[in-house]
């Protein structure tokens, strides 16, 4: 309710490319949890159409569970970017006007 009342906030959410394949990396599971967060937020910028809606797809991220999981992911773990770059990409967004916010939303 605030974010209608005060017109200012923005929802961001973090997702992946995940969503839109199958990685013989990820269990079946992931993907299927990827899809649905994807759809949820379509159908949530399409309830309240008044509010920023954007989702982030990050590319490979250096996570612990990443990390922990070394060999398995092995390959993905070359480019990985920090979870701080998503972060801070965040921080960017946040601070842009809520015009340029809805011009990116969809």
């Amino acid at each position: 309710r605030q974010l209608l009342e005060k017109a200012q906030g923005s929802v961001i959410s973090v997702s992946s490319a995940g969503s839109q394949g199958n990685t013989e990396v990820f269990p079946a599971s992931y993907h299927t949890n990827k899809a649905c967060y994807d759809r949820m937020m379509v159908a949530l910028s399409q309830k309240l159409p008044e509010i920023p809606m954007l989702t982030l797809w990050p590319g490979s991220v250096s996570t612990e569970r990443m990390v922990l999981g070394k060999r398995r992911f092995e390959g993905w773990l070359r480019d990985a970017e920090s979870p701080s770059f998503t972060g801070k990409a965040v921080l960017c967004l946040a601070r842009l006007s809520v015009e340029a916010r809805m011009r990116m939303s969809g």
